[in-house]
């Protein structure tokens, strides 16, 4: 009707409801957020995992860890961050996060445009 106002609502998530999916041999994703142009997830990546060095051609990323340390390769440098760190990763930086403690690395990625055919693996690094 003319005037009336729509009513909005707003949905709260977290693990238990957004949607999940694995990677690598044992680590896990869930999508908290797929917005136009911003993605926002939790990751969990267990002990010893790792992911293969990669960049993305268009999107920047965010990185910030919650539980667990994290070992992170940026360009040509290792860094070593503890929960309530985090890094940026520009677009065309080879980055690679990896866990080489003994309990499980929680952290959450936040990406300008969506990572999705964004992604050039890094052989041999």
């Amino acid at each position: 009707m003319p005037g009336e106002k729509l009513e909005t609502r707003t949905m709260t998530i977290d693990a238990l409801n957004a949607p999940r999916y694995a990677w690598g041999t044992a680590s896990e994703c869930w999508m908290l957020s797929n917005a136009p142009g911003l993605t926002v997830k939790l990751e969990r990546m267990p002990p010893g995992e790792s992911e293969c060095a990669h960049h993305h051609e268009r999107t920047q990323q965010f990185f910030f860890i919650l539980n667990g340390m994290a070992e992170f390769l940026l360009g040509q440098e290792t860094w070593h961050l503890c929960p309530e760190q985090g890094v940026h990763v520009a677009p065309g930086q080879v980055h690679r996060i990896s866990n080489p403690g003994t309990e499980d690395l929680r952290f959450l990625v936040i990406s300008e445009l969506d990572t999705a055919n964004d992604r050039v693996d890094a052989p041999g690094i």
